[in-house]
């Protein structure tokens, strides 16, 4: 994973740009409070995005409905260390 550019937090909401695996990828996530328990809001590259639970026991992100959305596993990976500083280190 190679972080290209990061920007400033609007709304909590964090964008990044990145390149996994030589492909290159805009991220937005967006933290949400679902009764004791953190969610985020997820796009990538403009998609529209998906709610993923996150399970700290296994340092992993889920995607949320029916309809999700099963990320590259480099793309989750980079993405899970993101939420990581995210739930964690503030």
């Amino acid at each position: 994973m190679t972080l290209i550019k990061e920007a400033s937090r609007k709304n909590d909401t964090k964008t990044v740009e990145l390149v996994v695996d030589n492909v290159p990828y805009q991220v937005k996530i967006t933290p949400e409070k679902f009764n004791e328990d953190t969610r985020f809001f997820i796009e990538v590259n403009g998609d529209g995005g998906q709610m993923y639970a996150w399970y700290p026991d296994l340092l992993k992100l889920r995607a949320l409905g029916e309809d999700g959305i099963t990320l590259p596993a480099g793309l989750e990976e980079a993405i899970s260390h993101m939420v990581v500083k995210t739930v964690y280190i503030k």
